[in-house]
């Protein structure tokens, strides 16, 4: 196999275990969305929480208080172009369990699908007050596949 071959080889195989962790962690089980979470938040973000900065091990701790007492209620995705979709959890969150603090959150995840290396990218939140986002980027065939495999009922989150 040339260097080249090799090479084309690992991407495919970096963007299909991103895609695999994306959906397996995402969608099954809340440790796992958790767990994916906090990995994005810990390793590469900066958290903007009404209006203040965290980092490091302060996003672990502030993150901790906030996922204890989220509740997901309902999901929905959207494509917007050939290259990208819109995933969007629901949920309503409480800080310290005080529900004069109660209020409605949305997670979105701008899904863009692009040809090029998982480890040469870098996943990016923009994380402001209760909405969460970041890119999580794919390689655009497995993208389109994988989604229009959900399209046609034939693969259940």
């Amino acid at each position: 196999m040339s260097k080249l071959m090799h090479h084309e080889k690992k991407i495919a195989d970096e963007a299909y275990f991103a895609r695999q962790f994306f959906i397996s962690y995402y969608y099954a089980w809340n440790t796992g969305r958790k767990e994916l979470l906090y990995s994005l938040y810990s390793q590469r973000s900066t958290l903007l929480w009404n209006g203040l900065a965290y980092r490091g091990a302060d996003i672990v701790n502030l993150y901790d208080k906030i996922y204890q007492q989220m509740c997901f209620t309902s999901f929905d995705y959207q494509v917007i172009d050939n290259e990208h979709m819109l995933l969007t959890s629901y949920g309503m969150l409480a800080l310290d369990n005080d529900p004069s603090t109660a209020r409605t959150f949305s997670h979105q995840f701008v899904i863009e699908a692009i040809k090029t290396s998982p480890q040469q990218t870098t996943v990016t939140p923009i994380i402001l007050s209760e909405n969460f986002r970041w890119i999580v980027k794919v390689d655009s065939g497995l993208f389109k596949e994988v989604f229009e495999e959900y399209d046609r009922g034939t693969q259940t989150p």
